[in-house]
């Protein structure tokens, strides 16, 4: 009875080892990158990844977007942006437009696929988005600020 016991524990122990090293080969593939650019311009931007859920691996953003530090990009009123990623995602989401501090205070506004027209009105604005690839999901965010 002590053999099978002990028998069981071994190959438990094996298959343990055998998932753990199947999730990690999961999880290495580096988190995707997705950029803006204004259209007609040729200089691109890097978004921040703000929160992900990758393999294994979740790490959620902060609470406050909107006071984080990320680097803001000046761009003319009325102009376009258009969103990409590398590597495409399997399926994305709205872009939303953060007000105040907390993240939930939104609106969503534009399906990226077809490009965000800047607002009118100067000032500076925060976006966030989210896309799902087989590996998992990750949001990015961004802020401009409009100039006239």
């Amino acid at each position: 009875m002590k053999r099978l016991i002990i028998h069981y524990e071994i190959s438990a122990i094996i298959f343990l080892m055998i998932l753990i090293s199947g999730c990690s080969a999961f999880t290495s593939k580096p988190l995707p990158q997705s950029s803006f650019n204004i259209v007609g311009k040729e200089q691109s931007y890097e978004a921040k990844v703000f929160s992900y859920a990758w393999g294994l691996k979740v790490e959620y953003g902060k609470s406050s977007a909107v006071g984080t530090q990320y680097d803001t990009v000046t761009v003319p009123a009325k102009s376009k942006l258009k969103i990409s990623f590398n590597p495409p995602p399997k399926n994305y989401g709205n872009v939303h437009e953060i007000f105040g501090e907390d993240i939930t205070e939104s609106k969503t506004i534009e399906n990226y696929s077809t490009g965000i027209t800047v607002p009118e009105k100067p000032g500076t604005y925060t976006y966030n988005y989210n896309a799902v690839w087989d590996e998992g999901s990750v949001a990015y965010i961004f802020r401009i600020k409009v100039e006239e």
